[in-house]
């Protein structure tokens, strides 16, 4: 993480999407470092609330690795390019 986004909560940080996009398609964050981030507040926050049950923590890493290529490339990227996105099941 460069100076410019130096605050060490990233999810705190990353509190939109908009500020998200912008961070990434600026550089000024990596997609890796925004995930990194997101996992170590799991890792932090949900013994507690044991909201995600599973987790694909390595998928999610070799995507961050991939969305932080295609921005390397300055290939053209959409809103969500390189943000984590928790899915949600909610059948009984």
């Amino acid at each position: 993480m460069n100076q410019k986004s130096s605050l060490r909560e990233v999810p705190r940080f990353v509190s939109g999407v908009l500020t998200g996009n912008t961070l990434v398609k600026s550089r000024e964050i990596t997609p890796v470092e925004i995930l990194d981030s997101h996992l170590s507040a799991i890792d932090r926050i949900n013994p507690k609330l044991n909201a995600i049950v599973t987790l694909v923590a390595d998928q999610a890493r070799a995507l961050a690795i991939e969305a932080g290529n295609a921005v390397m490339r300055g290939d053209k990227i959409g809103l969500l390019h390189g943000l984590p996105v928790g899915i949600k099941d909610v059948t009984p």
